[in-house]
């Protein structure tokens, strides 16, 4: 086993239960911020100098929602999203 495989696999991967009303919600408004992340990207690379601290802006809000909806996901509690997040 290579050393990237061992370390993937002690990694906490939490699996998505479509029939949970919950979780399928959760799994979707993730899917939309992803995309909108993408887009939000693209409309910054594309626009004009003084237009891209405005796209900045709204990729680090996207960005903080991702954040916030992972914590979720994992049950985290205000001392462990502070330790992960780099605050703790």
């Amino acid at each position: 086993m290579s050393a990237n495989r061992q370390f993937l696999s002690q990694l906490p991967i939490r699996p998505i239960n479509f029939d949970d009303p919950a979780d399928a919600a959760r799994h979707a408004r993730m899917v939309a911020l992803v995309e909108q992340m993408l887009t939000l990207h693209t409309r910054q690379a594309a626009a004009r100098a003084d237009d891209r601290a405005l796209f900045a802006r709204q990729i680090a809000a996207t960005d903080q929602q991702i954040d916030a909806l992972v914590y979720e996901l994992y049950g985290l509690n205000e001392e462990e999203v502070e330790t992960v997040s780099g605050l703790g």
